[in-house]
This record gives C-alpha cells, sequence and structure tokens, in this order.
C-alpha cells in the first residue's frame, strides 16, 4: 500500500484554521484506505467523520483534488457504492443506503378517515380500521351529541352518557368523565350511567375508571343527547413482594419461654437516668423482677439471682470474662517483661 500525502498538509497541517464544513481541503492521495482519506480531511478541516469499519474496509480511494468541500470529497470517494454521507453536528456520518432525517414527520391531530376516492380498490376492514387508529399517537375520536338542526343558541344541553366493559358489556360503576375546558367531571351510577349539563361547544373529555384503560374523546355537543364508552380492562404490573421471617425461629422445634427485645423497642422506651441498659429494660418483660435498688441482679420466674446465665454471640458470658482476664494478664506481663528488659540495656 502506497500513500502520497500532499506536501502541504505535512507542513502546515498543524496551522490550519479550522472553519468546520466550509473549510477546503486538499486530497492527494493513491490507492489509501477509507481511514488514511477520512483522516486526512479530519486534520485539514476539523471535522469528525463516523462510519463503521466494516463498510469501508474494502474501499481504495485515488484522488488528487485541490481546495474542494469535504462534503464533495466525501461523495467523490463513496460513488459507485450504497453508501452515503450526512451532516450531522460536528462532522459526517457514514450510511448504508439512507441518509439521517432533517426533520420530523408531519403530524396532523385530526381522526384517522379514508374517502372511498382515495381508498378505490384497496378497501379497509373494521378490525383493521380500529387496530390503525388504535396505532395513532395519543388519538382522540370524535362524538357529537345531539343535532345541530336542535341547538338554541344560549340554551343548556343535557348530554347522558353510559360507560360499559368493552369485553363484557357490563356497566362500568363508579368510572368519571372529566372535561378539561370546564375543570369538572361527574360518575357513573349502577347502571354505568352519568349527567352533565354543559353549554353547546367542543370540550375535550377523558374516561377512566380503576383497571381499566383510560380513553380520551373529543365532544361536539350541539343540543341533548346520549352516547356510550367502552373501556377496555388493562392489567397493574406490580413488583415482587418478599416476606421475611424470623431467622432465629426454628420451624421443626419451638422455643418455649423465649422472649425477644428488639433494638427499636429499648430505643423506645423512656428511662428516667442514665443509659438504655439491657437488664433494665428486660426487668419489664414478664416473671422478671429485680433483686433490689442500686443492683443489676435478677430473678427470673422465681429462681435465685446466681441461678441465671449470660450468653453474648452464642458464648457464656463467664468464659468471656475469663478470656477477657487472660488477654489483660497477658498484656500486663508483656508490659512488664519490657520494663525489665528497658532497664537491663540503660
Amino acid at each position: 500500500m502506497k500513500i502520497v500525502l500532499f506536501i502541504q498538509l505535512l507542513i502546515l497541517g498543524p496551522f490550519v484554521v479550522y472553519s468546520g464544513p466550509d473549510t477546503l481541503v486538499s486530497i492527494h492521495c493513491k490507492d489509501a484506505s477509507f481511514a488514511e482519506f477520512s483522516l486526512s480531511i479530519e486534520r485539514q478541516s476539523g471535522l469528525h467523520i463516523y462510519y463503521k469499519e466494516d463498510w469501508v474496509k474494502d474501499l481504495r480511494i485515488t484522488m488528487n483534488e485541490d481546495l474542494i468541500l469535504p462534503s464533495v470529497a466525501l461523495s467523490k470517494a463513496l460513488a459507485g457504492t450504497e453508501l452515503k454521507i450526512s451532516r450531522w453536528n460536528d462532522g459526517y456520518v457514514v450510511l448504508h443506503g439512507s441518509n439521517l432525517p432533517e426533520s420530523l414527520p408531519e403530524y396532523a391531530f385530526n381522526e384517522f378517515r379514508k374517502s372511498k376516492k382515495e381508498a378505490g380498490a384497496e378497501k379497509v376492514t373494521q378490525s383493521e380500521e380500529r387496530y390503525l387508529i388504535g396505532r395513532n399517537a395519543d388519538f382522540t375520536s370524535t362524538l357529537q351529541i345531539g343535532k345541530k338542526s336542535q341547538a338554541v343558541p344560549g340554551k343548556l344541553a343535557t348530554i347522558k352518557a353510559r360507560i360499559t366493559d368493552g369485553s363484557s358489556g357490563e356497566p362500568v360503576i363508579g368510572a368519571t368523565m372529566y372535561i378539561e375546558e370546564l375543570k369538572n367531571g361527574s360518575v357513573s351510577d349502577l347502571n354505568g350511567s352519568l349527567v352533565m349539563i354543559i353549554k353547546p361547544g367542543t370540550y375535550h373529555a377523558s374516561f377512566s375508571f380503576m383497571g381499566m384503560q383510560s380513553k380520551k374523546h373529543l365532544l361536539e355537543v350541539h343540543s341533548s343527547g346520549e352516547f356510550s364508552v367502552e373501556l377496555e380492562r388493562s392489567v397493574i404490573q406490580m413488583k415482587e413482594v418478599v416476606v421475611f421471617g424470623d431467622q432465629q425461629m426454628s420451624m421443626q422445634r419451638k422455643d418455649p419461654g423465649l422472649e425477644k427485645l428488639a433494638a427499636k423497642s429499648i430505643r423506645e422506651i423512656p428511662m428516667l437516668l442514665g443509659e438504655r441498659d439491657i437488664l433494665k429494660v428486660s426487668e419489664m418483660l414478664p416473671g422478671i423482677v429485680t433483686v433490689g435498688e442500686g443492683s443489676s441482679g435478677l430473678n427470673v420466674r422465681g429462681g435465685n439471682y446466681d441461678q441465671n446465665a449470660f450468653y453474648l454471640n452464642g458464648l457464656p458470658f463467664t468464659t468471656l470474662l475469663i478470656c477477657l482476664a487472660s488477654f489483660l494478664r497477658s498484656i500486663l506481663i508483656s508490659s512488664r517483661t519490657f520494663q525489665y528488659i528497658k532497664a537491663m540495656f540503660l
């Protein structure tokens, strides 16, 4: 592989003032890979070229151009392939067979309707039409209530709605209809019916019920009239429920006479003087009494204070005291030995 780079790029490359996509670049290469070709453009223009290596691994470029736009140079390099370039932020993107969309598609906030002339031989069934309507983003259907011929200026209209379950056809009790413009609504009765008195006009209404999917409709009220709404059931996803049992309790054998004190309960017990003591707190349990004031002894269920056994982390408390005494004794012996050795040398 041989490549001849333009002398100006090697000498003046670090001193080029980057000005974006309008920067003129000079490309002089022979049988160069696309990576080397794009690197040469990036160094001269300051732009970034994004591409997938698998798409351009077999592409070889030979070009001799002075003062050419980066976009033109890339187009010439990709000519004859299915690759296309698109402008994106601070550089260009190489895509396979398509360009980046420059704008969002237009969206018409209207009901999905198709005239007979537009449909022609292609007819849409009712199930297909319901599917297409349901796929529209935030689709709002229009319900016309009353007749325009019966409209009387200044007269209020009484609208009656019946809300039913779409799967069973049974009335939905307690469903709500909320009208955004009026900031008001109504609730369905035992028959799934509700009534509201409003002025003729156009309103945005939402129908909802717990456990069912909410629906939005555009109400065109001309005069008094009735309409019906079907709500579909929805599934409410819940997080898992974890039940924690008492890890100290045995499921195979019982612990008769076992009393437990939680740290939370100990903190909530009021203390008159001093700090909270587990022995003082245990006196509040049934069958445990103190030996006397000023003493830490306990009598458990009629026993004597010297008949109690205390365990700490599964070990008898007396064993822990013996271990602690042995540990302190070893420290004391080590200290005396150190003092003796220190006196011999000094």
